[in-house]
């Protein structure tokens, strides 16, 4: 991934990794995966560790970014997840797979403009803060009533 902006050196990698180590500080039990080119799980890594974790495997996942593929994976090895954080900058060289999480959210950590749109299978979020997992706390809240 790219660097998150012109005007700074943080990582594309490093935002969603900073993401997924909220995540799984909140959730113990979630699974984090890489994917580029191919796919594969992180360690049950907590804390900035994961951060490391994040970058190792993108140097090893290729170079594309096939989101498509990558989530037809997951689906197999999650086949009935409540769940579904997609951390990307969108990038994708294969388009999306449909949603078959109850909950299914693409975070762009890398958009053009800010923007929420809800009415789709996949809610999409772009842009990215730690206040992100509150809004998603919320929103099923608020939608499961």
């Amino acid at each position: 991934m790219q660097p998150l902006s012109s005007k700074g050196e943080l990582k594309r990698y490093e935002t969603a990794a900073a993401l997924a180590i909220l995540v799984r500080g909140l959730a113990p039990a979630c699974r984090v995966f890489a994917y580029a080119t191919q796919m594969a799980e992180l360690p049950n890594i907590k804390g900035l560790g994961l951060i490391d974790a994040v970058k190792t495997a993108m140097q090893r996942l290729g170079g594309s970014t096939n989101t498509a593929a990558a989530l037809t994976v997951l689906q197999s090895h999650c086949p009935s997840v409540d769940r579904v954080i997609l951390l990307t900058d969108e990038q994708s060289q294969d388009g999306i797979h449909p949603a078959w999480a109850t909950h299914s959210y693409i975070v762009n950590v890398a958009p053009y403009a800010p923007g929420l749109e809800t009415g789709g299978t996949w809610v999409r979020i772009n842009g990215w803060s730690e206040r992100i997992i509150d809004w998603i706390v919320q929103h099923e809240t608020e939608t499961t009533r």
